[in-house]
C-alpha cells in the first residue's frame, strides 16, 4: 500500500510524517517499537517492519495538543 508514496533515500521519519500527517514524536515512538531509528533510510527498513509501522499509523496521528484542541470546541 505504501511503497509508491514513500521516497527511497529519505528517512523513515520524514516519509511517514509526510504520508500520514503524523507528528514526529509519534513516528519516533512507533519506530522504537519496531526497533528502527526514525533517521534510518526508508529502503533499509524490512517489509515486516513497514507493515507494523503502517498498522500503527492507520489510525491517523492525533498527538497531545491536537486532540485536546478538538475536544474544546
Amino acid at each position: 500500500m505504501f511503497g509508491s508514496r514513500m521516497v527511497e533515500g529519505e528517512s523513515v521519519r520524514k516519509n511517514v510524517c509526510r504520508v500520514y500527517g503524523v507528528g514526529r514524536r509519534r513516528v519516533e515512538s512507533v519506530c522504537k517499537e519496531v526497533g528502527v531509528m526514525g533517521s534510518t533510510k526508508w529502503e533499509r527498513v524490512t517489509e515486516k517492519q513497514r507493515r507494523v509501522i503502517e498498522k500503527h499509523l492507520e489510525k491517523g496521528g492525533k498527538v497531545g495538543g491536537e486532540y485536546r484542541r478538538e475536544q474544546r470546541r
